[in-house]
């Protein structure tokens, strides 16, 4: 009840739903879901794909147990993200931020997470966002700036829970304070 709830009240890109639900099984919700929004994209979460009593209600199946990898491979089907593969990842710049901070080396520090936000925001690979969100902690202890500090703990848990929304949003933000 909670999903159809969400649905009715709520922007939602994707549906992930499990089949084996207590109260109303995921065949049952995503039957009511698609009344209220057809073209929402609902992904069928299950340990035996014989569950699924109308394969047409979903956009994929994914079974039981499941890789995280799975995971974001199927929902970037449906996202504006896609998976980065390693030489992607690789294009992140290895930067060293063991220096002695002046004003100036902070401001070259701060071009460069500009410039690697850029490439982040470009792919939205979430190990990539994970590898900023670390280098903008180091950054931040370096400025000593706790918006910076509170940023990249944000980036973080927003690239963990896969919340590409919330990730543009912060980096909408980093803008403003990297400039």
């Amino acid at each position: 009840y909670e999903a159809i709830s969400k649905v009715k009240n709520q922007t939602i890109a994707l549906l992930h739903i499990d089949i084996n639900m207590p109260l109303m099984d995921g065949n049952e919700t995503a039957r009511r879901i698609k009344e209220i929004k057809p073209d929402l994209p609902i992904i069928a979460y299950t340990a035996a794909k014989t569950a699924i009593t109308d394969v047409s209600l979903f956009a994929g199946v994914l079974e039981k147990p499941l890789s995280q990898q799975t995971l974001l491979i199927k929902l970037s089907e449906y996202l504006s993200h896609h998976v980065a593969d390693e030489t992607e990842t690789k294009a992140i710049k290895k930067v060293d931020f063991n220096i002695n901070t002046t004003s100036t080396e902070l401001a070259d520090m701060a071009h460069i997470l500009k410039e690697e936000k850029e490439h982040v925001l470009k792919f939205l690979s979430m190990p990539d966002v994970i590898i900023f969100a670390n280098k903008l902690l180091e950054f931040s202890g370096k400025a000593e700036s706790e918006s910076l500090k509170e940023s990249g703990n944000k980036l973080y848990l927003f690239a963990e829970n896969f919340d590409v929304e919330r990730i543009e949003e912060e980096f909408r933000f980093l803008d403003k304070v990297l400039s």
